[in-house]
């Protein structure tokens, strides 16, 4: 299997994990809530433990860069340039992301876990929005 094909897979992945946010808010209930909340708490968290970088990213520059190192570019993500028109449908992208974890937050007030677990989210999501598009 070539590079260029695999890259063209985890990238398309990595296009289809973007989405799961707007998929999982058009289609599924509210009793799911706590699941989506926990798959984005866990990819929070490998985030941070990755120096501020998705694995798949990650994958994806090491294909392009043998050389790349963990966390040296965390700004270049190689999906974007392949699916996103500009700079600010990213950015558009990732704040709508924001907001619908902040909807989940507010639709589930008195469920003590999905509140701390969703503020997690959004706070991290903020940090990485911050330093990857911001700075």
């Amino acid at each position: 299997m070539s590079y260029r094909y695999i890259s063209i897979m985890l990238a398309s992945f990595h296009f289809i994990l973007d989405m799961v946010p707007f998929i999982y808010i058009c289609f599924f209930s509210q009793k799911y809530d706590i699941f989506i909340v926990s798959i984005v708490f866990l990819q929070c968290l490998h985030w941070l433990l990755l120096k501020n970088e998705c694995s798949l990213s990650y994958f994806e520059k090491k294909i392009l860069n043998h050389n790349y190192k963990l966390g040296d570019d965390i700004s270049f993500i190689p999906h974007e340039n392949i699916f996103y028109f500009n700079k600010k449908t990213i950015i558009l992208m990732h704040f709508l992301q924001i907001c619908i974890f902040v909807y989940i937050l507010y639709k589930n007030i008195n469920n003590v876990l999905i509140v701390l677990l969703s503020f997690i989210n959004i706070s991290v999501m903020i940090y990485i929005f911050n330093i990857r598009y911001l700075m």
